[in-house]
């Protein structure tokens, strides 16, 4: 029936989009945090183990070593996505960007047809 197509056309193009979203908050994530050996992280990515004792340094993680705890905890603490106002109604930027690349996706959509 019609109705199931429309439901297979919309999964099939919202899978992908929360599978994209999902990896770039993965890297996100990677990029920012401080507290963990990237070498340890990269290689569970891999399914492989290593302690971050191994890593002898060699990520800029271990070499920044200098911080303290009180630094990893405020990291840790620190709100990922920080709210801004616009016209006095609070707003998250990731949202926002969102609506900015769905309105320009759906423009795009009508300039063709």
């Amino acid at each position: 029936s019609n109705i199931n197509r429309e439901k297979d056309v919309v999964l099939n193009l919202t899978l992908p989009l929360k599978r994209l979203l999902n990896e770039f908050e993965a890297m996100t994530s990677f990029c920012e945090d401080k507290s963990v050996c990237r070498r340890v992280r990269v290689l569970e990515y891999f399914g492989e183990n290593l302690s971050s004792d191994q890593c002898d340094k060699t990520c800029d993680n271990c070499r920044r070593k200098s911080y303290s705890e009180s630094n990893i905890r405020q990291q840790k603490n620190k709100p990922k996505i920080k709210p801004y106002r616009l016209k006095g109604i609070e707003h998250y930027r990731n949202e926002w960007t969102m609506d900015i690349m769905r309105s320009a996706w759906l423009r795009k959509g009508a300039l063709k047809a």
